[in-house]
C-alpha cells in the first residue's frame, strides 16, 4: 500500500459483525471498488442496449457503425454492504517452519492487514493553482499540545509536493458508511482532470467551497487554499499547515525514510460540515484486509459478580 497506515481505536472493526461494511483497498486504485461487509460482492447498473427495427437492413459498414454506437456504457459501480468476512489471510510466523521462506516484508504486510486504519482524505494545492488530493490510510494524532497530527505518503507524489510547495492542508473525516467509502474511492485514482471535475465530484456526493469553475470544467482554486471538500460522505475538516519546529532550520515537517515520507501537521481549524450540523453523527471510515470497514460490536468489560 503506497500510504502506511495507523491502527484504529475501536474494537468493533476488529471482528466479525452484520454492520461491516468493507470496500476495495484505498491504495490499489487499479482494482474494482468493492463494498462488501465482508464480501466485496459488486453491485452493477448497466443500461440496456436498444434492438435493430427488423425490417431495416444494413449494409455491412452501416451494421458496424451502428454495433459501435449500441454498446453499453461501463458498468457504474453501487456501493452496498454485504455480510461480513473473516480475514482472508494468515500471517506467516518467522519463527514457524514452512516450505518455502517468506520474506519479512511479506509477513509484515500480511499481520498489517489484520489491523484497522483510519481513512481520510487529504487536499491541498500546488504553486499553479491546481488542486491536489489523495486517500490516505495513516491519519493519527501525534500531540494535543500543539496539536499535531501526522500521516505517511509514498513518493514521488503530486500531493506530497503541493504540500511541501504551499505549507497547507486538509484532512477530511469520512463518515463509516458507504457515502465515505465512496468518496474515499474517488480520490485513489490520482489528480486527474476528470478527478476534479464538477460532474465526477458530483457522481463522489461530493461539492468543493469557493467552486470556480464553469460547467463541469476542472476546479480552480481561489487563491493557494486547500480545497475544502463537502457532502455527506464527510463529518468533519481538519484545516492544517506544516509543521516548522522552532529553529529547525525549515523542512521540520517531513522527514524522508527512504521512499516514504512522515509528514507532521498542525491543526489550525475543525469544521463542522453539512453532515455534522445535521445531526447525523457516526464513527469515522477504517480499513483491513484490504477492504474499508464499518464499525461493529463493541467490547465491554462485565465485572465478576456483576449483573
Amino acid at each position: 500500500m503506497k500510504h502506511c497506515r495507523v491502527p484504529g481505536s475501536t474494537a468493533r472493526c476488529a471482528i466479525p459483525s452484520t454492520a461491516h461494511a468493507l470496500l476495495s483497498r484505498p491504495s490499489l486504485a487499479r482494482h474494482h471498488a468493492e463494498l462488501a461487509v465482508a464480501g466485496g460482492s459488486h453491485g452493477f447498473t448497466r443500461k440496456s442496449s436498444a434492438h435493430r427495427h427488423p425490417q431495416h437492413r444494413l449494409t455491412p459498414p452501416q451494421a458496424r457503425q451502428t454495433r459501435r454506437s449500441l454498446k453499453t456504457s461501463p458498468p457504474e459501480d453501487v456501493w452496498t454492504t454485504t455480510a461480513p468476512l473473516r480475514p482472508s489471510i494468515h500471517p506467516h510466523s518467522s519463527t514457524s517452519p514452512s516450505e518455502l521462506p517468506v520474506p519479512m516484508g511479506e509477513q509484515l504486510r500480511h499481520m498489517m492487514r489484520l489491523l484497522p486504519h483510519s481513512v481520510a482524505v487529504c487536499t491541498s494545492v500546488s504553486a499553479t493553482s491546481s488542486p491536489r488530493g489523495m486517500t490516505v490510510s495513516s491519519l493519527t494524532s501525534l500531540s494535543l499540545s500543539p496539536p499535531l497530527i501526522t500521516f505517511h505518503v509514498a513518493a514521488p507524489s503530486r500531493t506530497l509536493d503541493a504540500i511541501k510547495g504551499s505549507g497547507l492542508l486538509n484532512f477530511h473525516v469520512l463518515g463509516g458508511d458507504v457515502r465515505g467509502a465512496s468518496v474515499a474511492h474517488h480520490f485513489t485514482g490520482g489528480n486527474t482532470r476528470r478527478t476534479w471535475s464538477r460532474g465526477a465530484l458530483g457522481a463522489a456526493g461530493l461539492g468543493v467551497r469557493g467552486w470556480n469553475g464553469v460547467g463541469d470544467d476542472e476546479l480552480v482554486v481561489a487563491g493557494m487554499e486547500p480545497p475544502v471538500l463537502d457532502g455527506p460522505g464527510v463529518m468533519y475538516v481538519l484545516r492544517c499547515r506544516l509543521f516548522e519546529e522552532a529553529g529547525a532550520g525549515g523542512g521540520g515537517g517531513v522527514i524522508m525514510v527512504r521512499d516514504h515520507a512522515v509528514v507532521v501537521a498542525e491543526v489550525v481549524e475543525i469544521i463542522e460540515t453539512s453532515e455534522k450540523t445535521d445531526g447525523h453523527e457516526q464513527f469515522g471510515l477504517v480499513y483491513a484486509d484490504r477492504h474499508y470497514r464499518m464499525l461493529g460490536d463493541t467490547l465491554a468489560r462485565k465485572k465478576a459478580g456483576g449483573e
